[in-house]
């Protein structure tokens, strides 16, 4: 896992591999509350992750105003379906357009208003 902190409070995690129990505690701590406005997950290098990653994904999501979740494979994106909790999050399809959302290009949504969440 790799996370830089980019101008604007936006803040750009990187994982890799699988998220669970064991591994969570790693994700946490690079998640840790910070001044983040925007937090940008890509989840797009996980071969599997379960429910401890929704648990640390949604503590972020109350800290941080906005989260963007990019790489929903499908392994991964059942988690957000089974527990209806896509609402919390804006999904989007790259790193780039999440870097323009959150760095101003166009002006990220709430992800209330972001309907179903599906991209």
């Amino acid at each position: 896992m790799t996370s830089i902190v980019l101008p604007g409070h936006v803040l750009l995690l990187r994982a890799s591999g699988e998220i669970d129990i064991d591994t969570a505690p790693l994700l946490r701590a690079a998640l840790r509350p910070g001044r983040e406005r925007v937090t940008i997950v890509d989840l797009s290098g996980l071969s599997f992750a379960d429910c401890a990653l929704l648990r640390v994904l949604v503590s972020t999501r109350f800290r941080s105003r906005l989260v963007l979740v990019v790489g929903r494979r499908h392994k991964v994106r059942r988690i957000f379906e089974c527990t209806c909790t896509e609402r919390l999050f804006t999904f989007v399809p790259d790193v780039d357009t999440a870097l323009r959302m959150a760095i101003g290009g166009a002006p990220p949504r709430a992800p209330e208003a972001a309907g179903s969440g599906r991209f």
